[in-house]
């Protein structure tokens, strides 16, 4: 399927007598191939005006901050409980395997106990 895509943009336009008002404007659109492989082409109102009046688009303001707010101390912690976590886990399955046939453990249903295992293992 084919889809055309276009841009508008609100520029500041001036009537007859003078006066200013915002107003949306066409100015470009998207033409042979769609979204992947399509081309922008200008319309007769184009180009595209970015805040600072240019076709040009602004500089960014600044660079991209680093995302890991952790130091590698509480990055190590964090892990090693983890760990704990899941080999409790996994001794929890495994002694709910080794003894399903004992009286308690078939009141608790076994199948129960496995579901309520894995879903603490990728909470």
């Amino acid at each position: 399927r084919m889809f055309t895509y276009g841009l508008y943009n609100v520029q500041e336009v001036k009537d007859e007598e003078g006066s200013t008002s915002l107003k949306p404007v066409f100015t470009d659109i998207l033409t042979d191939g769609g979204a992947e492989e399509g081309t922008w082409n200008q319309t007769a109102d184009g180009p595209f005006v970015f805040a600072t009046g240019t076709p040009e688009p602004p500089v960014l303001l600044r660079a991209v901050p680093e995302q890991n707010f952790l130091s590698k101390g509480v990055h190590i912690t964090g892990l090693l409980l983890m760990s704990v976590a899941l080999a409790n886990i996994v001794a929890a399955t495994v002694f709910v395997f080794l003894r399903a046939k004992h009286a308690v453990l078939r009141a608790a249903q076994p199948m129960f106990l496995y579901a309520f295992a894995f879903g603490a293992a990728i909470r």
